[in-house]
């Protein structure tokens, strides 16, 4: 688990800003109800697909910036291949 040190923490909570605001917009750009035409579900998957770039782009900065103010066992910890496939936000 990666703790924040008060040093840390501003980084922190813009990355957290920025992972509020990538997950609003990927609610907002994907509605519920799915197409029922397979062309419809291709538009669907398109869509989805971009606001999910959006969202990386929206929070790489502030993750990048986040990650510079990590110590190497922070980094070690986060980077860890046992850890990969858990979300980020889990490791706090």
């Amino acid at each position: 688990m990666i703790k924040p040190t008060d040093a840390q923490r501003a980084k922190f909570d813009e990355l957290k800003a920025a992972s509020d605001k990538a997950s609003e917009a990927l609610r907002l750009a994907c509605p519920t109800d799915v197409p029922t035409t397979a062309v419809g579900r291709m538009e669907f998957m398109e869509k989805r697909m971009e606001a999910m770039v959006q969202s990386v782009k929206t929070m790489r900065p502030a993750f990048e910036a986040f990650y510079a103010t990590l110590s190497d066992e922070q980094k070690s910890r986060l980077d860890s291949p046992s850890d990969r496939g858990r979300f980020w936000r889990h490791l706090w």
